[in-house]
């Protein structure tokens, strides 16, 4: 089911599908292993189908999703079994190179199918202790007032395009902090029982 759906908006998880894949494999795998050892004549005692199995299930998950060192602890934790922590490890290194040598993860695929814009590692503006605010502000800097009144917020939103405000203190110019554009539309957006007279003007005018 979950191969069918896969990419598309429906709920459908990929551990449990992508283990029972795999141990099918590593179990067939086993199974066959132990007919020639059998043909052979040869000691079929040293090898388990069910230990086949375990690492298969492990190798497709690891080589699928790329997982590593959680995976082999997780399974580890599942299994409580320490003797077999050796091999689980050596077939989620091989399952992982042997993958990336062929294709990208599965997820990734998945960021292709739905759009989505795979960020790159680096960012594109290095050296942010070079520039200075004036670089990125506009001029003249748009500021407001700790006791502003309604209408000149308004109209400093109409004005303006800008997403953050610096905020001055009335008397000093003083700087004392900042308010988003989000701010001032929630505030605005509150009801208010008493309003300054210089703010009823402002509004009217």
């Amino acid at each position: 089911f979950a191969s069918l759906v896969a990419g598309s908006m429906i709920a459908s998880g990929f551990v449990i599908p992508m283990l029972v894949i795999g141990a099918l494999m590593g179990r067939i795998y086993g199974v066959v292993l132990c007919g020639i050892f059998d043909y052979f004549g040869w000691d079929t005692q040293v090898i388990d189908p069910g230990v086949m199995a375990m690492l298969g299930g492990v190798g497709f998950f690891a080589g699928v999703s790329r997982l590593t060192t959680c995976l082999a602890v997780i399974m580890l934790e599942v299994t409580a079994d320490l003797p077999h922590l050796l091999p689980i490890m050596c077939s989620v290194m091989v399952a992982k190179v042997a993958a990336d040598f062929f294709v990208h993860p599965l997820y990734h695929a998945l960021l292709q199918v739905k759009c989505i814009p795979f960020l790159d590692v680096t960012t594109g503006v290095r050296k942010l202790s070079c520039f200075r605010a004036s670089d990125v502000m506009s001029v003249p800097v748009v500021t407001v007032h700790e006791h502003a009144t309604v209408g000149s917020l308004i109209q400093k939103l109409k004005d303006t395009r800008h997403n953050c405000f610096p905020v001055l203190k009335m008397e000093t110019e003083e700087f004392c902090g900042t308010i988003s554009r989000h701010g001032i539309e929630l505030i605005l957006s509150q009801p208010h029982s008493v309003l300054a007279a210089s703010d009823l003007n402002s509004k009217s005018n």
